[in-house]
């Protein structure tokens, strides 16, 4: 009995040290590294790469010689947003993205994640750089 307490003792020291989840973090950080690599695409591939962002997640596009067409590779499967992560869109708005040119650069952008524990801002500016910018509450 008094090793069940114990090891029950030890448990709940050890669940109170873990870190607090952080949903928008942990989004934020995988568009960071989304962006960067759909801006390795893009110039690898020599043709603009678009990520279009809304309430539900974001997915991936490049331009082709018929218009924009979905990125097909694994890598670049559409993301859903994780339950509790709200994408933050000017008023009105239904959608964000961020295209690359086929040399890297961008129309500077920054893509907000919040959620009860957070706002986080992922930017990219025009040589293409993306970084995370925020702090949990």
């Amino acid at each position: 009995m008094v090793v069940l307490v114990i090891l029950g003792l030890a448990a709940a020291a050890v669940a109170t040290t873990l870190p607090e989840r952080r949903p928008a973090l942990d989004d934020a950080e995988r568009l960071g590294m989304h962006l960067r690599r759909a801006r390795e695409e893009a110039l690898l591939g020599t043709r603009m790469v678009e990520l279009v962002a809304d309430a539900s997640g974001y997915r991936f596009q490049r331009h082709g010689s018929d218009g924009w067409e979905p990125l097909r590779d694994r890598a670049y499967a559409p993301r859903p947003w994780t339950q509790g992560v709200r994408l933050e869109l000017p008023a009105g708005g239904r959608r964000a993205s961020v295209r690359f040119d086929a040399l890297g650069g961008a129309q500077p952008q920054a893509l907000t994640l919040a959620d009860a524990n957070g706002r986080f801002r992922v930017t990219v500016d025009a040589a293409g750089r993306v970084e995370l910018h925020g702090a949990p509450r």
